[in-house]
């Protein structure tokens, strides 16, 4: 089952030997998680990097350049992105983690790995600290154990080249989300991923 977003990739994601579960199929794997508590709200102010600010626990985490510590950084961008994902995780569907199904899980998960890069990107930080970030993040978000988060996130450099879709529409859908002046324009942003299975399952 191949939506037009996910047609294409399939030489990258039917790979069970990478992410079997040791049945031959993968998952169960997702574990939902409803949006965190208002403590963890984490507004972005501008789009542009060099004057996106996050705030975390009452701090304001500077991009690039600024002067605050750069594990603060680190934690704002783990919760904005757990937050975000969660609300979008939300909206879908229920059963979504009992999903079996190789497209879904990969579109899920390339969803979230570009959702928690185009955070770590605004925040300034590098590509091995946006790493540790994704392998943490789709490990509590989803209920994987670690050595499934790691071989479904070395796939996923090979499907950025690839330009497989879910991974850019997350990466602008968690700056649309955090962006938004309205809880109208949150919900679209918020709803990407929604939309993504529903093609998946129209296929």
């Amino acid at each position: 089952m191949s939506g037009p977003l996910t047609k294409g990739y399939s030489d990258v994601v039917a790979m069970p030997e990478q992410i079997s579960n040791g049945s031959g199929r993968i998952g169960p794997f997702f574990h939902v998680r409803r949006r965190d508590s208002a403590e963890n709200q984490f507004p972005v102010c501008s789009s542009e990097r060099k004057c996106c600010y996050f705030t975390a626990a009452n701090k304001t985490i500077q991009p690039e350049g600024g002067k605050m510590n750069r594990e603060e950084n680190r934690e704002a961008v783990t919760k904005m992105s757990m937050q975000f994902l969660a609300e979008a995780i939300g909206q879908c569907p229920a059963g979504l983690e009992k999903s079996t199904d190789r497209d879904i899980v990969f579109a899920v998960a390339g969803f979230q790995y570009g959702a928690v890069q185009s955070a770590a990107f605004l925040a300034g930080l590098d590509a091995q600290a946006a790493a540790q970030i994704a392998n943490e993040v789709l490990g509590r978000i989803n209920g994987m154990q670690q050595d499934v988060v790691e071989n479904i996130l070395s796939l996923m450099p090979v499907l950025l080249r690839k330009e497989y879709p879910p991974i850019g529409i997350g990466g602008r859908a968690i700056i649309g989300f955090y962006n938004s002046s309205t809880e109208e324009e949150k919900l679209s942003a918020a709803v990407s991923l929604r939309e993504i299975l529903r093609q998946i399952d129209q296929a």
